[in-house]
């Protein structure tokens, strides 16, 4: 990771640096890095991060009742439930 970092810093030049951050969401570990000239810009980058996974955490998470998997789970066995194209691209595999 050492070797990668410097790897960038070297291609990049020395104006920019690789900036992450490291949670937990969604019962998983996630890391995100970003390049950028400061860290202002990379927090922000970053944190655009967190939400679009907070999005997709909202969108799939049976612990929400608004969610398609919360309305499958309700009408299992009972009815066909219509899913958003994203909620059904995000669970085929």
């Amino acid at each position: 990771m050492i070797f990668y970092g410097v790897l960038c810093m070297f291609m990049l030049g020395h104006s920019q640096e690789v900036y992450h951050r490291n949670f937990t969401k969604m019962g998983s570990s996630f890391s995100i890095s970003v390049v950028s000239s400061s860290s202002s810009e990379a927090n922000r980058l970053i944190d655009m991060g967190v939400e679009e996974i907070d999005r997709i955490e909202q969108l799939i998470s049976s612990w929400n009742p608004s969610s398609s998997t919360a309305a499958m789970n309700r009408n299992a066995g009972k009815k066909a439930v219509a899913i958003p194209r994203e909620f059904y691209d995000l669970i085929k595999r």
